[in-house]
């Protein structure tokens, strides 16, 4: 037995969020004009204090636990280690699925033995870079031959050969290929 990690990977995937607190309607429901804006401070009866911005009124009770939160998309950041837009942070993927979450166990957890692979079955990891084209001439492979993304990645010629070679006894001529950093990050993490 062998276990096979084979997926896509070099796509901007959701990862995080930045959330603030949702401007909420204070008064009744015809009431069209008048949004809670949160302010930071508490009212006298330790609450948190929000601001009607055409009358200033204050001091309207609101419910911590409501939550009334939103993606904060004045959140910018393309410097640090994770790029940042619009409020949610994206790293390395297929587009739907982080590469920790696709890599982490082929990667480490898997092939040090131990409680997870306790009889030390072999792990071969082979990454797909995504290299999308769109063909459209061939509406089964939305994104080309080389894609990487999530579901697409079923319709990329060298996996699909590499699953057919598996399937037929021809396993030993699939070698592994990590272009990723999915080790170095996997170096930092307690599995």
């Amino acid at each position: 037995m062998k276990i096979y990690c084979m997926y896509g990977y070099g796509i901007d995937t959701e990862r995080g969020y930045y959330y603030t607190r949702a401007t909420q309607k204070a008064g009744g429901a015809d009431d069209n004009d008048k949004y809670c804006e949160f302010t930071g401070t508490e009212d006298a009866n330790g609450e948190e204090a929000c601001t009607l911005p055409k009358s200033g009124e204050q001091n309207l009770r609101i419910d911590l636990q409501d939550g009334n939160y939103v993606i904060d998309k004045s959140v910018h950041d393309d410097q640090k280690q994770y790029l940042v837009r619009n409020g949610i942070r994206y790293v390395d993927g297929d587009g739907s699925v982080p590469l920790i979450s696709m890599g982490l166990m082929c990667a480490k957890a898997w092939r040090k033995g131990g409680p997870l692979n306790p009889k030390g079955t072999p792990i071969l990891t082979k990454e797909y870079m995504d290299q999308s084209s769109p063909v459209l001439t061939d509406p089964l492979a939305r994104s080309g031959p080389k894609s990487g993304e999530h579901v697409d990645i079923m319709g990329n010629h060298e996996l699909l050969i590499d699953l057919l070679k598996i399937v037929s006894g021809n396993a030993s001529s699939v070698e592994e290929r990590i272009g990723s950093n999915i080790k170095e990050i996997a170096a930092h993490l307690p599995v």
